[in-house]
């Protein structure tokens, strides 16, 4: 029986192993970085429609949707808290019987070669008003609830 005497190639299999891990890693970084701003965006996404119903509710200001969608942010339960989400950013205003929230944030890649993504995400909510029907304007009532009893 003849011996394979293929002893000049010694090692390429280590190699290539070895780049084979190397872009494997580098894909998977990738993936997790872009998990990562999924998951960036829905946070934000939550803390502006927390605050776009808190500031919609009656005597709600844009101040309270704007401390409510930090709470949601970075409260004791908070979503971003940490260095990643630092910079996100929720701002409230009332347009005409609207409460409009706008929040953004910026996020880095982990492997810097790439620039960073500006997310931006908006929800609106109608503001609630105090009834101010007139008694007299209501519909006639069937009778099956009594009224004072």
């Amino acid at each position: 029986m003849t011996r394979w005497g293929g002893h000049a190639e010694r090692g390429l299999a280590t190699v290539q192993s070895i780049l084979g891990f190397a872009m494997a890693l580098v894909v998977l970084t990738f993936a997790a970085n872009v998990v990562a701003m999924h998951y960036t965006r829905g946070a934000l996404r939550a803390a502006v429609v927390a605050g776009v119903r808190a500031g919609a509710l009656v005597g709600g200001t844009a101040e309270s949707c704007e401390n409510r969608a930090e709470s949601v942010l970075r409260g004791d339960s908070g979503l971003l808290r940490g260095p990643y989400g630092s910079d996100a950013r929720v701002e409230c205003r009332l347009v005409d019987e609207r409460m409009e929230a706008s929040g953004s944030v910026t996020v880095s890649w982990w492997i810097e070669v790439l620039p960073p993504i500006a997310l931006r995400v908006s929800a609106e909510a109608v503001a609630e008003g105090l009834p101010t029907a007139d008694p007299t304007d209501l519909p006639p009532s069937s009778g099956w609830l009594l009224s004072g009893s």
